[in-house]
């Protein structure tokens, strides 16, 4: 891969990166063409998330989705996946680390206390390998795309982050490996995670500014739901990520994660735009 993007680079063309633990869906092949247009030559890499992330069930099934994967990225016409073995290419006892203080430990930190340090890192390493012109990254990670933002400023990294909007199912839901794995009656209970996101909406567009009466009429919705656990809700700054107790003129990110069954699921959208 390195000898293949100098080459590319010789020939001065760009680059793009489309980053990916596996278990691709909808969501990932809307950043494959989104990015399309933008570049000459397009990498998609394939790297199963660290045995520390906290997902030890997508972890366990790359082998076997890596396969469907590939045939999901064929029509997409890309140029190359890039998909070594995690060894290859990260350390499993890693010595060297790349920390974003701060922004690693608002929103969904404290429920993934090692995920955005493992995950900050492997990106570290991915931009050194693919030295992209542009990295696609999507919305429904607003605490990755930050903290991306964020280390390709600080270390001078010649990269666009480019974000792709959030890809959603008819119901709303956000597109995601899980659905996949869920039981019909869990799949109709993920639908009532959008429902509280448009319920705080609704509930600013008829006036209301104090960001905790919105996460209160959000965990009202969830609480409807038997199936759906609320892990985390939370109203921020979209850039620092800091917590917001009134919604004042500038956008705010309303964020949530729930767990339904074995399922971790995001979700987000910015109000006041």
């Amino acid at each position: 891969m390195s000898h293949l993007v100098s080459r590319v680079h010789t020939q001065r063309k760009r680059i793009g990166l489309v980053p990916t633990w596996g278990g691709l869906h909808e969501g990932h092949l809307s950043m494959v063409r989104t990015i399309k247009g933008l570049v000459d030559v397009v990498v998609v890499s394939i790297i199963p998330p660290s045995p520390h992330s906290g997902s030890d069930l997508l972890l366990r099934a790359h082998p076997s989705t890596l396969t469907q994967d590939v045939e999901l990225l064929v029509p997409t016409d890309i140029d190359y996946v890039f998909a070594p073995k995690r060894q290859d290419v990260i350390s499993p006892t890693p010595v060297t680390e790349v920390v974003v203080h701060g922004l690693k430990d608002r929103l969904f930190g404290g429920l993934r206390t090692r995920f955005y340090t493992d995950a900050t890192t492997e990106l570290v390493i991915l931009l050194n390998i693919t030295r992209p012109d542009v990295v696609s990254m999507s919305q429904k990670d607003p605490q990755l795309l930050m903290i991306a933002r964020r280390i390709t400023a600080d270390l001078h990294f010649s990269c666009q982050i480019m974000v792709t909007p959030t890809v959603r199912e008819p119901d709303g839901t956000a597109a995601s490996w899980w659905l996949s794995r869920l039981s019909p009656e869990q799949r109709q209970a993920a639908a009532v995670i959008y429902k509280g996101l448009e319920k705080a909406q609704v509930l600013f567009g008829a006036g209301e500014r104090e960001a905790h009466e919105l996460i209160q009429a959000i965990r009202e919705v969830y609480a409807s739901e038997v199936l759906l656990k609320t892990d985390y809700i939370g109203i921020v700054d979209p850039v620092t990520l800091e917590p917001l107790t009134t919604i004042d003129e500038r956008p705010a990110l309303v964020a949530v994660a729930v767990t339904i069954g074995d399922a971790h699921l995001i979700d987000n959208l910015i109000i006041n735009e």
